[in-house]
């Protein structure tokens, strides 16, 4: 499957990255959520998004309206993957589309196990 990881830290674009390509995903950067939907337009067959919160330019919630508000991205799985970790926080961006959501700081296993969940997959064997 072809992912699109959002994130501003470098490092944790890495290791989602290397989580989801130890798996057999294609992955795909972004720094931003401005980026983020660039990339999103030139790549419109992703199917699901690793998308932080707190990023400067465009931050991961006003990146999950504006990709929710598009028709043409409905089939798109989104997981936020952030350290904002208030009730009410979660409960907006689930209300708002996303389809999980992975607290940092994350274990790989954690990670691919929401991936797994939210795409209906089931986890190669090691």
């Amino acid at each position: 499957m072809k992912m699109l990881v959002i994130d501003d830290s470098m490092t944790a674009r890495l290791i989602v990255k290397r989580a989801l390509e130890s798996e057999g995903h294609t992955v795909l950067e972004a720094p931003d959520g401005a980026v983020g939907l660039t990339v999103l337009q030139v790549n419109p067959r992703i199917d699901a998004i690793i998308l932080d919160w707190n990023m400067p330019v465009m931050n991961g919630f006003d990146c999950l309206t504006e990709i929710r508000s598009n028709p043409a991205y409905n089939g798109i799985k989104i997981i936020m993957c952030t350290t904002e970790a208030e009730r009410g926080q979660v409960v907006r961006a689930i209300k708002s589309g996303a389809n999980g959501y992975v607290l940092k700081p994350f274990t790989p296993p954690i990670l691919m196990a929401a991936v797994n969940k939210v795409m209906g997959t089931v986890p190669q064997p090691a």
